[in-house]
């Protein structure tokens, strides 16, 4: 269990690096990621990692079924893992998006990141550590950077410039929690 002050370091230190990366992840209490709409009662794996999603980025507020809004504008779209197999590579990706992948050769499930901004996909949110391919399919020159966070900050991982196809990502990026999209 986190104690109070390694939440509040770590509050801080999100703020600090949303300031270096342009962004803000706060949110009043009450706000619309709380009020989001719910699917029915029971719950589904999908809706539990747009949940988690959504409390790893304050703010953020869920549009439909698959995807939320984050408060800075990024959109993220959630797929869990289809029939897809590597003989489908390279997968679909729509222009102007990041898309992820929890298996290679876009493989496993799917998280599908539109509009500039950071991302917080680790925290408690499935995504953290498990990026193992993604197609970059942003307006060309675009570039992206991926993060760890190892407990008290933010270290980069490194950079993927638009157009880029990775079937398997560097081992680097395996460790990626967060994302400045573009």
């Amino acid at each position: 269990m986190e104690s109070k002050a390694a939440k509040a370091r770590r509050a801080g230190l999100r703020g600090i690096s949303a300031a270096a990366l342009a962004v803000a992840l706060v949110a009043p209490a009450g706000s619309a990621a709380a009020t989001a709409p719910k699917e029915p009662a029971g719950g589904t794996e999908l809706q539990e990692k747009l949940d988690i999603l959504k409390r790893a980025n304050p703010g953020a507020r869920q549009l439909d079924s698959h995807t939320i809004k984050l408060r800075n504008g990024v959109i993220a779209r959630v797929t869990l893992a289809s029939g897809a197999s590597a003989e489908d590579w390279p997968p679909s990706c729509g222009h102007g998006y990041l898309c992820l992948f929890s298996g290679v050769l876009g493989t496993g499930s799917r998280l599908d990141l539109f509009r500039c901004g950071f991302v917080n996909i680790g925290w408690d949110y499935g995504w953290s550590d498990k990026l193992r391919s993604l197609v970059d399919r942003q307006t060309s020159g675009t570039r992206s950077s991926f993060f760890n966070w190892n407990g008290a900050a933010w270290e980069w991982l490194g950079d993927v410039t638009a157009p880029y196809q990775y079937q398997n990502v560097p081992t680097p990026l395996w460790y990626t929690d967060g994302i400045k999209v573009c």
